[in-house]
């Protein structure tokens, strides 16, 4: 019947298989299950038990026949009663473990399915549901290996590869989750959200074409749903697509005005502090405890000289939040730099205060999305980059994160050296360079940081723009990108003016100046 794929649990006796009334009555009663009829159904199997007290078909029927009619304490019962009289019925533990997920008893429904796999290690559906409950659990690991099993028995089953794919892009295997969605794909290619499914995965990949098209290949199969609409924006966003991601956004919030991460998202779209904070208060009429929106618009209404939310979250455990702290840094600068809300207002500003007839170096290519942005502006480029990931773990993201497996962006004008900068910077910068119009050191690490400066000094000057991704935000920020420049100003004897900020995208902009050589008294 209803909850499996069709193994029962135990031959029917001779007795059972007698040409009298037993075979009919079984046949009306599936009959009437499948026309949902379902009083019926109940009326006649429990006739049948009366006449056949010890039969534990019977008893799965009168629990499948429950479970139907949403009545699971007595479908528990029935499906008990018959493992009583057959304790190798595989049927019986599979629906027994459904009944218990409707209950919310998970532990107990994954013993019943794991009793499936015993008796039929060749069940897909059991290991399936084994692979759903780890998942629910967020026992990610163990969910890939039940899943993993149930495609090795089964390759139709597109949930099974679609649910393959979440693990893996949460295990930061997003490369592996491009294939199983591809194989759930070709078994449903109408799955709206199998294609937002491997949209994301390409995001996560660097590969924006790519996930542009599994964005709007979802929205032709589905344009009702408001989360593929704000998945689709932030792709656009981070190609640099402000506008369209913009109307993306929107488009989001028309279906679910209640979708709070499309007005975030929406914020980070805007020209100016007035128009992010009116967007973070719209985040908060929704959801007063949305704590990013809570912190910047405190951060905000405190740059722009009204600390007292700010005042407030420092008298909470909020105080150490890394937003709080940048937030303190920013405010307790000298002089006020200009604030954005993404990268491309923002390198369009920055690159206003350089010189836009030099190069510009960047450092942390990975699929090129910025350095095509930037070369845009400045016509020549340098791009540096193992193109095989970060060279350590950093924050939460593994060693190896950033790869592009070795592939090298192709971009006119650009010209790009592959390897680890402790290797290739010595080499390049052993030759006279020209200087630097904008510096922009997207390799996240300390260690990486401060090797770009030191070893890029001599095409530093005081029109040189200075551009960290990751600076502002991070868990441990004060030690990794603003650390490095500290550190290297101190060693050169320099101060550095902030002159820009990004604080969605966690950018900061400056410039360095020669510090006058102090002179001791007589």
């Amino acid at each position: 019947m209803a909850y499996t794929s069709g193994n029962s649990g135990s031959d029917l006796t001779k007795e059972m298989l007698k040409p009298d009334s037993y075979e009919i009555e079984i046949r009306k009663v599936n009959t009437l299950f499948a026309r949902q009829e379902y009083g019926q159904a109940l009326k006649l199997t429990r006739r049948l038990l009366k006449k056949y007290p010890n039969h534990s078909y019977l008893y799965n029927t009168l629990g499948e026949i429950y479970l139907r009619s949403n009545q699971v304490n007595p479908a528990i019962r029935s499906f008990k009663e018959a493992l009583k009289l057959d304790a190798n019925y595989p049927e019986v533990y599979f629906n027994l473990g459904s009944a218990f997920v409707l209950k919310g008893r998970i532990d107990e429904a994954s013993k019943n399915f794991q009793q499936v796999v015993r008796l039929v290690p060749g069940s897909a559906d059991a290991h399936f549901n084994l692979g759903l409950l780890a998942q629910q659990s967020g026992q990610l690991q163990s969910a890939l290996e039940s899943y993993q099993r149930t495609v090795e028995i089964s390759q139709n089953i597109p949930e099974a590869h679609n649910n393959t794919g979440v693990i893996l892009n949460k295990l930061n295997n997003p490369s592996g989750a491009v294939k199983a969605y591809k194989k759930a794909l070709s078994l449903r290619p109408d799955s709206a959200e199998f294609h937002n499914n491997i949209g994301l995965a390409y995001v996560k990949l660097g590969e924006l074409g790519l996930a542009k098209k599994g964005f709007e290949s979802a929205i032709s199969n589905n344009p009702k749903i408001a989360e593929i609409f704000n998945n689709y924006g932030n792709a656009l966003l981070e190609n640099g697509e402000i506008n369209a991601a913009r109307d993306s956004f929107l488009r989001a919030i028309q279906i679910d005005s209640s979708l709070i991460d499309a007005l975030w998202n929406l914020s980070g779209t805007v020209t100016t502090i007035d128009e992010h904070i009116s967007l973070l208060e719209d985040c908060l009429q929704i959801d007063q405890g949305y704590k990013k929106a809570k912190l910047m618009l405190s951060s905000m209404k405190a740059y722009l000289g009204d600390p007292g939310e700010l005042n407030t979250v420092l008298e909470t455990s909020l105080r150490n939040h890394p937003y709080i702290r940048s937030a303190s840094w920013l405010i307790d600068l000298k002089s006020r730099p200009a604030v954005h809300f993404n990268r491309w207002q923002f390198y369009d500003s920055v690159s206003k205060l350089s010189q836009p007839s030099r190069p510009f170096y960047e450092f942390g290519v990975w699929r090129g999305t910025s350095f095509k942005y930037l070369i845009k502006i400045y016509k020549q480029g340098y791009g540096f980059d193992t193109f095989q990931g970060i060279p350590e773990d950093w924050d939460d993201l593994e060693k190896g994160s950033y790869s592009s497996d070795g592939a090298i962006p192709s971009v006119e004008g650009g010209t790009f050296i592959a390897g680890e900068f402790d290797k290739t910077l010595p080499t390049f910068f052993s030759k006279e360079q020209p200087k630097a119009s904008l510096i922009n050191i997207d390799s996240d690490l300390y260690s990486s940081a401060k090797s770009v400066l030191v070893h890029a000094r001599r095409i530093i000057d005081e029109f040189t723009v200075i551009v960290f991704d990751q600076f502002l935000m991070n868990e441990h920020w004060e030690n990794d990108e603003k650390r490095a420049l500290e550190e290297f100003c101190a060693e050169e004897n320099m101060g550095y003016e902030v002159i820009a900020v990004s604080l969605f995208t966690k950018q900061v902009a400056v410039k360095l100046s020669k510090l006058a050589v102090r002179q001791d008294s007589a």
